[in-house]
């Protein structure tokens, strides 16, 4: 799998330098930037949602620029949280028959896993 995913590095780096009027770049330095490109995206979302969190009320400014926006479109299984309405107690509380009405949904197939039946302590 590393070798697969370094040869396509490779491959994104000669389709980088083909074009006109760019700096050549290596393989790892487009890699490197990727990376760094990914963190401060994640970086972005969590100042927002912190941010969206706060009490006090008033208006939350807009934290995500558009390169931060346009990594999340491309990543979301790994910015976007996993939201789950319910914990262990939620059949005490009687939300398991509100299950299949969760109000977030991701685009990532782990955050969409099914309940189990009953919960045993």
């Amino acid at each position: 799998m590393i070798h697969k995913k370094n040869f396509e590095w490779e491959n994104l780096a000669k389709e980088f330098n083909s074009r006109n009027g760019v700096n050549i770049r290596t393989s790892t330095q487009l890699n490197s930037l990727w990376k760094n490109l990914k963190s401060r995206s994640k970086s972005a979302v969590a100042k927002e949602r912190r941010e969206r969190s706060k009490t006090g009320g008033g208006v939350v400014e807009g934290t995500i620029d558009k390169l931060s926006s346009s990594v999340r479109e491309i990543i979301p299984q790994q910015i976007n949280s996993c939201e789950n309405a319910f914990d262990d107690d939620a059949e005490l509380h009687g939300d398991i028959d509100n299950f299949n009405e969760s109000p977030g949904s991701t685009s990532s197939s782990a955050c969409n896993q099914q309940p189990p039946e009953k919960i045993l302590l």
